[in-house]
């Protein structure tokens, strides 16, 4: 939903739980990165795996699942949570 909302024209690649990471390009010039925490046990790990570098090296919008696992990991701009509406085709948006 998000991705679709920043005009990604490549395939959706899905959930990343098992890549941990997928790279979209932007027609701005910009990259969108979806992360999905689940897997990872420890904020070393994020280390390790450069998943840091997205938001500090690079120009990048990062979209991170599970990042209440490890809150200090990131410094974000906004935090959104996603909810279940009424329908389970529909998604609450809040930001903080």
């Amino acid at each position: 939903m998000i991705l679709q909302a920043l005009g990604i024209k490549t395939p959706f690649a899905g959930s990343p739980t098992f890549a941990i990471a997928h790279e979209y390009a932007l027609r701005s010039g910009v990259e969108a990165v979806h992360m999905d925490l689940y897997r990872i046990k420890s904020e070393q790990e994020i280390e390790e795996a450069g998943l840091l570098s997205y938001a500090a090296e690079r120009n990048a919008i990062v979209l991170v699942e599970w990042a209440s696992l490890f809150p200090g990991a990131f410094k974000c701009s906004v935090r959104i949570r996603l909810d279940f509406a009424d329908s389970e085709s529909q998604r609450l948006l809040k930001t903080s």
